[in-house]
């Protein structure tokens, strides 16, 4: 009941994240995550290393996507079918939309790394 009243939602939308494996929605997740102190890879089953320091990078989601896109030269087309995702999903993360929790999965196994890189709260 804290988390929900601290976040400003209801008491069943927390059960079905942690008892229905609902996934928050990105930004929901991310306060969950500082919430708890945790990192969002911990928080998402992605990691066991509970420890996370927050390192704010200043840099967005895309900023962070196409970094990933030029180290490994990949284009976003080969990317994106890559992960099954559609072109639009690039023109809507331009727009400073942030990905659902489990295209950020996804986008975070496929180019291994961590949600938090992806989302500027931590280096890689």
């Amino acid at each position: 009941k804290e988390l929900a009243n601290k976040l400003n939602i209801s008491t069943s939308a927390i059960n079905g994240y942690f008892h229905k494996n609902l996934f928050p929605t990105s930004e929901i997740a991310i306060k969950i995550a500082d919430f708890f102190g945790c990192s969002l890879d911990y928080l998402l089953g992605l990691t066991e290393d509970r420890d996370f320091e927050l390192t704010n990078t200043n840099r967005s989601f895309i900023e962070n996507y196409n970094i990933l896109l030029k180290e490994r030269g990949l284009s976003i087309a080969k990317s994106l079918r890559e992960m099954n995702m559609g072109d639009k999903n690039y023109t809507v993360w331009k727009k400073g939309k942030i990905p659902k929790t489990y295209n950020l999965i996804t986008i975070a196994k496929y180019f291994g790394v961590s949600v938090d890189f992806l989302l500027g709260r931590s280096e890689l």
